[in-house]
């Protein structure tokens, strides 16, 4: 089979797959395996006729499309599906500090992260666009126990930070920033009541 009959093929079955009404996890699994060999295949094509042609499906990218394990193979993915989504699952020891995720520009593509083995007390996502879904999936996050200083300025957050502040799922939470969202101002003076309600030692930034 020539190179141009294997894209056509491929292309085919990504066809099929778009069409569905819904993919369960196998299916979303197939999807990015598919998409994984058209880029690799051709990057001109790709991003000429392959990326166009998902966007216009954004339904199936309204969830997480695969969980991943290592940075890298996120970072491979938000390549070459930057319209989607994905789980991360890491497991964090000294061996494996947490830094080159958080440098990295693949969390704004992050649902939900999952960091086992690690008291993280420090984490900085600000300009990474993550909105009421993020600030929600923060917030319902039992892996964050000992987060004392948090920075969300610049993440588009409209509705859901009163969320970050009544999560009993932050308790050592000090300091928390959300400059340059999209809170309104009575929400704004709802959430400085709250942050005071709540005798937190540090400042709340707005």
């Amino acid at each position: 089979m020539t190179e141009n009959n294997e894209n056509n093929k491929t292309f085919s079955e990504l066809r099929s797959l778009m069409n569905m009404p819904n993919l369960d996890s196998s299916q979303r699994k197939q999807l990015v395996e598919l998409l994984h060999q058209g880029y690799q295949a051709s990057l001109d094509l790709y991003h000429a006729e392959w990326l166009p042609y998902i966007q216009s499906f954004p339904h199936h990218f309204t969830q997480p499309l695969i969980t991943y394990h290592k940075v890298q193979d996120l970072e491979l993915a938000a390549t070459i599906i930057p319209c989607a989504m994905f789980e991360l699952s890491l497991y964090s020891d000294p061996l494996h500090p947490l830094d080159p995720l958080l440098q990295s520009p693949a969390l704004a593509h992050i649902s939900s992260l999952h960091i086992h083995n690690h008291p993280l007390q420090h984490l900085n996502l600000e300009h990474n666009k993550i909105g009421d879904q993020g600030a929600l999936a923060i917030a319902a996050s039992t892996t964050l126990q000992h987060l004392q200083y948090l920075n969300l300025d610049f993440n588009n957050i409209k509705h859901e930070a009163l969320s970050l502040i009544q999560s009993q799922n932050l308790p050592q939470l000090r300091k928390l920033c959300l400059m340059l969202n999209k809170i309104p101002k009575k929400t704004q003076r709802v959430l400085q009541e709250q942050w005071r309600l709540q005798h937190r030692k540090g400042p709340l930034r707005l």
